[in-house]
């Protein structure tokens, strides 16, 4: 198998130094620094062998070296499992490969790996065999590795081996040979082979004659064998015998060489070893095991030489010395030789030289040095010569280790001085010629007091070779062969000339985030990744973006940098076009090599099987691929391509888990085996340097650029002001576009900041501009033209256009791409020819292409509106099935969705046809061909996008399965018996739609079951593991619910008393504190809860926070008293008290590794502690402002602080803080994501807000709780949860929600980014085109009352907005804050300078009024006063006193001469400014707070809502109450009367909306006008603050706004058939945020829904709004009065409890009005019907409560059940639970 990619560093010969790792640099390759391509260098001799270690970096690099093959053996037995491991060290490798332990491991651990190296080796033994001529270094290499191998492998090289010298190849084969024989396994041999060997020797030696050269590797040869043969006890005692003779008449010819001492010594050396029986290794043996002891033990065997040794040899084994020389004992030999016998021919010193060279062998130098020093043959010259030869060959090998090298020369010559070892001259003489080899050959083994011999020496006449074993050389001749590929670098060379002097185009290094989750703000450099990415481990690498983006960009650049960089073979960087692969799924390399470079299969083949690729594939998401192109093409399995992949994707192309289309590995979990990045959206630093580069370019260009070219300056002021401008130039090629078409797009604006660009329009304009540009280009004759050429272009011009023309062709063109039709350029077309030549297209392979993605998106999008634009609705049912709009792929790119819903704003008609006529079809059951219902899901999907209403829609039985309806306005829609199977209705409003009998198997909701706490609490609590709920009451009792199963574990009465915090672990111990000075500690997982809690004394005043250590060991605990306690919590000793706060201490929490706690204060101090020593040290100083909650990152390294209406993100040294800053009341809860990269806050201002942790930039805001949130976590890294005191725990997707942000900043009717907290005021503008909204979160922002469309505008107070007020000529807006202060605008667009109005006086108040003429102006204070200012004079005009209370309402007449007002004092004045004199008197009095007040367009009458549940009419003729509208819900926080006279809007506490109309038939009581409720809106999030009504007479429509910070547009339908009836229809026209609402949905009889999907829709009909019909009987929920049953889900824990009110409905019903019971009272000054009682529930007793008449009797409207709103009185409750008055103020429902 061939290995994956690697930098070009690992790829580098062994001799040649490793040069520095692959690092693209950001920068352009000029002419200049253009690398050469080096030429390959014959590796030098002098250059060790020893691999560098970078060469090893990469645990996937090619083997290029036999010696790895040869370590990995050694190492790894299994790699060659039938090779027995060698490890008694006579092998080659020295392991140079040692300390490379992540290369070894990979291999180890990898079975592909392994499959690789097993190829590789059976190559390079198939590539030897076919070899007939073989030199030294090739037999060297494949010797070497051959005895690794497995049996197979070895004998095909031993055999070719024989083969070759049998056929008498040459003599230089036989060491080879030898080398085999004598160190493969036993049983890899066979005695055949040696009996041919031999024969073929004795062939050759008879053959010889005097003349002839002493063939010294022969003769050497002989003894060899014979060793070989007693290893492998070849033959027997017999045959042994017949192999003497046979032998020894061989070697008769060497006689003639007698004089020859080498000679000499090889053929006794041979005779000796054909006297030895098989099998007798035993004397061997011995001799081996009896030097290692003698060398282990302390003291020697005492006696003559050689007594250590005695008894070893066999009996008859002659060890004497004569004295006779070797050369004199040449003749006896040779005696012996001739007869044929050996009779007392055996000499011990064969044995002893035997066992010599298995002690050298195994490295026992210092027993081989006692063997010799007292072996009884010492005196022998067989025995002196033997070791002689043994120690110069192991001098001189250097495979063996420098030390034991340098040993074995030190004893050699230490011989030589010995005077016995040198009495022959033969010897000493041998031992001269050793030296001399040594002293030339390896001159550093030569000691310092060893002289060399002079050349001339005669003692070295005779060059005797030594018989040192192979070594592998530093070429790999085979290797490299296996390896090489020719002719193909010759191409590669071309191909990088090529693309290295490309023409650059402006390119600016892209910053990328580390995947679609990440926050663009967590941003970096992407070629950095890029080479982590090529040094790493990883072997895939994907790019994300979005169309334009830039990823083609970045990949051709990359491209570019790899062939600059690029060497001879190295790793080959491939850009591959998915598009123009025709099967990548299987076919990727080779059809690209085959197309690009033009490489024949042969060539493709040896490629696959030697080199490495970097593959750079663009464009997945256009080839419209699912396949994981790596496992397809089976890069990483043995055999195949050794390569790493990159892929580009657009993020809109992507599935749920797209990684498994991706990973190296699939069956990994997440996202290992796969490296990713995700581009980001350019900023302002990038946009400028883009500009910078086009500007010069232009510059450069300007002789053919018709008119003037724009400066830096101009581009900047220009892009950088224009907020639409800014959105789309994010993204680099809109920039482009943008750059090209600004100068046209603006020419003649006045304020360029003001001009709205949508993305169509930039298209438009880049073509414009382009054709332009080719026009002026054209006649100027910058581009030729053939004659004929320029004929058709003159027709196409005269005719309809050139640009018409070619805007048709590119449409024609997109269609046929996106439905894979025949794109080839149409070569004997002229006019084809033409238009690719002037046009944004590129041919490649001879198909067409437009030269960038998105401009393919954009023709695509213009052919579909073509499609839409016929006026025939028959032609439309028609040719439905050709519409392009049919194609089922258009959803699946969002930039295509985004262009067409951009084109649908323009001209909705043709695809609400489409939609039409495919609903005609579909809703047919006879018939429902694919292609209408495509078109139908394609175009409901679009004008949904586009923010085209469906509401009262029929849409019965269409089918649009797979639709996506997201944030879709249906609003009674009626879906019966439709199709909706895999429809995604996230966020969708559904009030009141019809699905009875509708499939709806598989849709999506985009949301969580939420867990129904069904009872209020003080305090909650998470498990730190996000496993359970702890719920604390003020009564003491805790509730702990399990996550997972939705379901009650156990209610424990922990206190006596209110618990003020508590905390649960993974663990199942729970402890609590609260206001006494104690804490509890039990274990709440166990059934067995009669077991005492463990009491915690030590606190002197209240325990506000508890909190456990990650091991769950300690719990820290911070109180009143100023002390923060550390305790254990199996033992409850207090381990040691923090003493060090001066306030009391409010919020602790601990470090993730246990050694720290941090402590927050009353007083704003921030505390880091030392849990060991206690020592601490100061972070923050809040500036005496509380710090009521910390919390430690995961990463320990930083804490979050809330700090009011902020979080803190504060680092463990003191350094100021980073301030996130969006909450509108008190953070009251933290938790970061796992990873530490996100972090959730929640507040009581209903709101979840998810930042990022780094740079505390907020990403979304999760909305849905209609009461404070009071704690918040992550329950792992993808899932949040919430709970609220609306008794909700809701459970958010963290990639959805992160998902929808980021797709909520695209399209022309995304998601609004409205207000982040109450909405205080809504007001229209004069005309009612306009509408404007303030809030608490300080910003005041412009609405479309037409789209919804809004802005911020860039004034407004630095505080929270209390109200707006629109002046009468619409050029001023009077914004009031909460410090009571009154600013007086200039709106942008009027002609009025802009800034602030000069007054001479401040205006102060908190709620103001503009008299219809624009005069006067009035505003109320809190302290009651009313104040009148003369906007023409600029002066105060006095006002008396009149109001003792608060004013918080005022209203002018129609007519202009009086205003009204109401106070909290309960009375309703009016005053009259006609005299210049205001005066003011009482016109009616409520009994209680008089919130809003409104005059009806007459005049006449003025209608005012009050905290006393009643809305009241009053008659300023006869100043006398004319109507009173009662409602027993709660306060009526604000009224509107409409343009007509008809309508009462009224917005009360319990988050509802009625509109009240004046009865038609003409039926009064008492004289007085009825008043009916016609419609009530309950499906609020919080309470309604404030109700307008559309200026315009010809509207009827209306604005509210409130605590659910959300702004919604409503009209109402007076042609519908129900304003006949009791209801009215209203619809909702659009809303500034977005979530699921099904009030009044009926879905209980459609089918494919689950129980959880059925639960899903009840939360968003009626968690928390009544039902929606009126007249009806208002239905109330109340909690349990028993614990929720711990059996089963909590999904309806209170459904079933109810009571029923009686019905109020009318407002002439006074005094008939039944209160409800409340949880809070206010006393009343006028006396209402006693009531006193039980109140049961289903048997259960609810609430006890008696209210008393009498001057202050009374009962508030003030009953929020679901717990978030409680004054004025507290009572109990059956189940001993306790509801306390937290609260008297009127205060906002979520402030509590």
């Amino acid at each position: 198998m061939s290995a994956p990619y690697r930098p070009p560093a690992m790829r580098q010969q062994l001799c040649t130094s490793a040069p520095p790792p692959l690092e693209i640099m950001e920068e352009h390759v000029s002419n200049d620094d253009l690398p050469t391509i080096p030429e390959v260098v014959e590796p030098s001799a002098a250059v060790p062998k020893r691999l560098n270690k970078k060469i090893f970096a990469d645990p996937y690099r090619r083997i290029e070296r036999t010696t790895q093959i040869i370590y990995l053996a050694k190492a790894i037995p299994t790699l060659f499992p039938s090779a027995p491991s060698k490890q008694d060290g006579s092998q080659v490798v020295e392991s140079s490969y040692s300390t490379d332990h992540t290369w070894l491991n990979r291999v180890k651990s990898s079975p592909f790996e392994q499959d690789r190296i097993r190829n590789l080796a059976q190559k390079m033994v198939e590539s030897f065999v076919q070899e007939t001529t073989l030199d030294s270094d090739t037999i060297a290499e494949i010797v070497n590795m051959a005895i690794f191998l497995d049996e197979r492998l070895f004998r095909r090289v031993l055999d070719h081996l024989v083969t070759l010298f049998r056929q008498d190849q040459g003599d230089h084969l036989l060491p080879g040979i030898l080398q085999l024989l004598q160190e493969a396994p036993i049983e890899f041999l066979k005695s055949g082979d040696l009996d041919m060997i031999l024969k073929r020797i004795q062939d050759r030696i008879q053959r010889l004659d005097r003349s002839d050269p002493a063939p010294f590797e022969v003769i050497s040869a002989v003894g060899r064998i014979q060793d070989a043969m007693l290893r492998l006890e070849a033959h027997s005692t017999k045959e042994r015998i017949v192999d003497f003779k046979r032998t020894g008449k061989s070697l008769l010819p060497l006689e003639k060489r007698k004089d020859d001492p080498y000679v000499v010594f090889h053929i006794s050396y041979a005779f000796q070893a054909m006297l030895r029986s098989p099998g007798n290794d035993k004397v061997v043996l011995n001799l081996v095991q009896r030097a290692k002891e003698v060398t282990q033990s302390e003291s020697k065997y005492v006696g003559t030489q050689g007594g250590s040794y005695q008894g070893l040899l066999d009996p008859d084994m002659n060890v004497e010395y004569h004295g006779s020389t070797l050369l004199e004992r040449a003749s006896s030999i040779f005696k012996a030789l001739k007869r044929g016998s050996a009779t007392n021919h055996k000499r011990g010193w064969y044995d002893y030289l035997k066992a010599a060279k298995f002690l050298a062998l195994e490295r026992e130098l210092e027993a081989f040095e006692d063997l010799v020093n007292e072996a009884p043959c010492r005196s022998h010259p067989e025995f002196q010569w033997g070791i002689s030869q043994l120690l110069g060959e192991t001098a001189l090998d250097k495979e063996w280790k420098l030390s034991l090298r340098q040993k074995a020369a030190n004893f050699l010559f230490k011989l030589e001085t010995d005077s016995e070892w040198t009495k022959d001259k033969s010897v000493k003489a041998w031992i001269s010629t050793i030296r001399h080899r040594v002293a030339s050959e390896a001159p550093e083994m030569l000691p310092s007091s060893v002289s060399e011999i002079v050349p001339d020496d005669p003692a070295v006449s005779r060059p005797h070779p030594l018989n040192i074993r192979l070594s592998c050389p530093l070429s790999h001749p085979v290797m490299t062969k296996v390896n090489e590929i020719p002719g193909v670098e010759e191409k590669l060379a071309e191909w990088r000339k090529m693309v290295v002097y490309r023409e650059r185009s402006i390119y600016v290094p892209p910053v990328a985030k580390a995947n679609l989750q990440t926050s663009d703000d967590n941003g970096f450099l992407l070629m950095k990744k890029v080479n982590f990415f090529l040094q790493g481990e990883q072997k895939v690498f994907l790019l994300l973006g979005d169309a334009g983006a830039g990823k083609s960009t970045f990949f051709r650049h990359l491209e570019q940098q790899l062939w600059a960089k690029y060497t001879p073979g190295g790793a080959i960087p491939l850009f591959i076009d998915l598009p123009n692969i025709q099967s990548p799924e299987t076919n990727l390399i080779q059809e690209h090599l085959s197309k690009t470079f033009g490489f024949s299969n042969e060539t493709i083949q040896a490629m696959k099987e030697s080199r490495d690729f970097l593959l750079i594939c663009d464009g997945y998401d256009e080839r419209k691929l699912n396949t994981n192109l790596y496992t397809s093409n089976r890069l990483r399995s043995p055999g195949h391509w050794g390569a790493r992949l990159m892929l580009s994707c657009q993020t809109s192309y992507l599935g749920e888990e797209y990684e498994q289309w991706f990973k190296s590995r699939p069956e990994l979990e997440g996202t290992d085996g796969l490296h990713q990045a995700c581009l980001v959206p350019f900023g302002k630093e990038e946009i400028g340097d883009v500009v910078q580069q086009y500007v010069s370019e232009r510059k450069r260009q300007q002789h053919r650029i018709e008119g003037t070219v724009w400066t830096v300056e101009m581009y900047q002021s220009t892009l950088l002001k224009n907020k639409s401008l800014i959105q789309l130039t994010k993204v680099p090629f809109h920039l482009f576009m943008a750059l090209e078409a600004l100068p046209r797009i603006v020419s003649g604006a006045e304020n360029t900041s003001k001009i709205k660009v949508p993305l169509l329009t930039l298209y438009r304009s880049y073509m414009d501009q382009h054709f332009d540009d080719i026009k002026h280009r054209v006649h100027t004759g910058e581009i030729s033209l053939s004659s004929e050429e320029m004929a058709a272009y003159m027709e196409m011009q005269e005719s309809t256009g050139f640009k018409e023309v070619a805007l048709g062709y590119m449409r024609e063109l997109a269609a046929a791409i996106y439905s894979k039709k025949d794109r080839r350029l149409v070569t004997h077309d002229i006019r084809a020819q033409i238009i690719f030549k002037l046009c944004p297209l590129r041919k490649v392979q001879n198909t067409l292409q437009f030269k960038h993605r998105s401009l393919l998106q954009y023709f695509f999008a213009c052919y579909v509106f073509e499609g839409t634009s016929s006026n025939d609705s028959e032609e439309i049912l028609r040719r439905l099935g050709d519409y392009p709009l049919v194609q089922s792929g258009v959803l699946k790119e969002f930039s295509i969705v985004f262009l067409l819903a951009e084109r649908a704003l323009e001209d909705c008609e043709g695809f609400q046809k489409i939609l039409h006529q495919g609903y005609k079809r579909t809703s047919d059951k006879s018939f429902k061909d694919p292609a209408s219902i495509q078109a139908a899901v394609n175009a409901v999907t679009i004008l949904v996008r586009a923010g085209v209403s469906f509401n009262n829609a029929d849409l019965r039985s269409i089918a649009i399965p797979g639709a996506d309806l997201s944030c879709g306005l249906f609003d009674c829609a009626d879906f019966r018996e439709a199709d909706l199977n895999g429809v995604s209705f996230n966020k969708t409003w559904l009030r009141n739609a019809d699905f009875t009998h509708a499939e709806m198997s598989q849709v999506q909701f985009g949301a969580r079951v939420s867990l129904m706490l069904g009872k209020t609490f003080r305090t909650c609590a998470y498990s730190r593991d996000g496993q359970y709920l702890a719920l604390g009451s003020d009564k003491g009792d805790v509730d702990i619910f399990e996550i997972s199963s939705r379901s009650h574990c156990s209610c424990v009465r922990h206190f006596g008393a209110a618990i003020a915090s508590l905390a649960i672990s993974g663990t199942g111990l729970m402890a609590t504190g609260g206001e006494k000075s104690e804490v509890r500690i039990s274990h709440f997982l166990k059934k067995d809860l009669s077991t005492p809690p463990l009491i915690l004394k030590g606190h002197q005043a209240d325990v506000s926070c508890v909190a456990f250590s990650l091991d769950s060991l300690q719990v820290a605990t911070a109180s009143y008293d100023k002390t923060v306690r550390i305790w254990d919590a199996s033992t409850g000793e207090c381990i040691r008290v923090l003493n060090g706060h001066d306030d009391e201490v409010l919020c602790v929490a601990w470090s993730p590794d246990g050694t720290q706690v941090v402590s927050g204060s009353q007083n704003g101090h921030l505390l880091l502690w030392n849990v060991k020593t206690g020592n601490h040290s100061s972070l923050y100083n809040g500036g005496g402002y509380k710090l009521s909650k910390v919390l430690f990152a995961p990463s320990g390294q930083h804490i979050a602080v809330a700090y009011g209406y902020d979080v803190l993100l504060q680092t463990l040294y003191p350094k100021p803080p980073l301030c996130l800053k969006g909450h509108s009341s008190d953070v009251t809860a933290m938790s970061f994501s796992p990873d530490g990269q996100w972090l959730v806050s929640s507040s009581r201002d209903q709101s979840v807000r998810i930042w990022c942790a780094k740079t505390g930039r907020e990403i979304t805001k999760l909305c849905g709780h209609a009461n404070g949130v009071y704690d918040t976590v992550f329950l792992d890294d993808h899932e949040i949860s919430t709970c609220s005191r609306d008794r909700t725990a809701r459970f958010w997707n963290l990639s959805r929600e992160l998902a929808a942000a980021r797709m909520g900043s695209y399209g022309p009717h995304a998601e609004q980014r409205g207000h982040t907290s109450l909405v205080s005021m809504v007001a229209y503008s004069p005309t009612g085109q306009h509408l404007f909204s303030s809030s608490w979160d300080r910003t005041i922002r412009k609405w479309d009352v037409g789209t919804g469309e809004s802005e911020a505008l860039d004034f407004g107070p630095s505080g929270r907005i209390e109200g707006v007020a629109y002046s009468p000529d619409g050029k001023h807006l009077a914004v009031a804050d909460q410090g009571e202060k009154i600013t007086l605008r200039v709106l942008p667009g009027s002609n009025t300078m802009g800034g602030q109005v000069p007054a001479l006086l401040p205006i102060s108040g908190h709620c103001m009024a503009y008299s219809p003429c624009g005069r006067w102006f009035v505003s109320g204070s809190k302290d009651g006063r009313v104040k009148l200012w003369d906007l023409k004079e600029r002066k105060q005009v006095f006002v008396p006193e009149g109001h003792y209370a608060a004013v918080n309402c005022i209203a002018f007449s129609p007519q202009g001469h009086q205003f009204a007002t109401g106070s909290d004092d309960r009375n309703v004045r009016l005053w009259d400014i006609s005299s210049g004199s205001p005066c003011s008197e009482v016109v009616g009095r409520h009994q209680g707070d008089i919130c809003d007040l409104a005059f009806s367009p007459c005049g006449r009458m003025v209608v005012t809502g009050s905290g006393d549940r009643t809305a009241r009419i009053w008659d300023l003729v006869h100043r006398t109450e004319t109507l009173v509208l009662e409602s027993p819900r709660c306060w009526i926080r604000s009224v509107a009367w409409s343009p007509c006279g008809q309508w009462i809007a009224c917005g009360f506490d319990r988050k509802t909306v009625q509109i009240w109309g004046r009865h038609t038939s003409g039926d009064t009581v008492d004289g007085q006008t009825e008043w009916r409720c016609r419609a009530a809106l309950d499906l609020f999030l919080g309470y309604v603050r404030c109700v307008a009504w559309n200026p315009n007479p010809g509207v009827l429509e209306f604005i509210t706004g409130g605590g659910d910070h959300i702004v919604y547009a409503w009209t109402i339908n007076l042609d519908s058939p129900d304003v006949q009836k009791a209801n009215l229809s209203i619809k909702l026209k659009w809303w500034s945020d977005t979530r699921l609402v099904t009030v009044g949905a009926k879905f209980a009889e459609a089918h494919g829904l689950d129980e959880e999907q059925r639960q899903v829709l009840l939360q968003g009909s009626d968690e928390y709004a009544f039902e929606a019909s009126v007249p009806r009987e208002d239905v109330l929920e109340l909690p349990s009065s028993r614990s929720p049953s711990p059996s089963g889900p909590l999904f309806s824990a209170f459904k079933n409890n109810r009571f029923h009110q009686g019905s109020g409905a009318r407002g002439v019903m006074r005094g008939k009005t039944r209160y409800p019971p409340s949880k809070s009272f206010r006393h009343l000054q006028q006396s209402p019907p006693r009531l006193s009682g039980d109140w049961r529930v289903d048997g259960q007793r609810a609430y006890s409560a008696a209210i008393t008449s009498g001057v202050n009797g009374g009962a508030r409207g003030d009953d929020m059940i679901d717990g978030s709103h409680s004054c004025g009185a507290s009572f109990s409750t059956s189940d001993g639970g306790y509801i306390s008055d937290e609260d008297q103020r009127p205060m906002d429902a979520y402030e509590e």
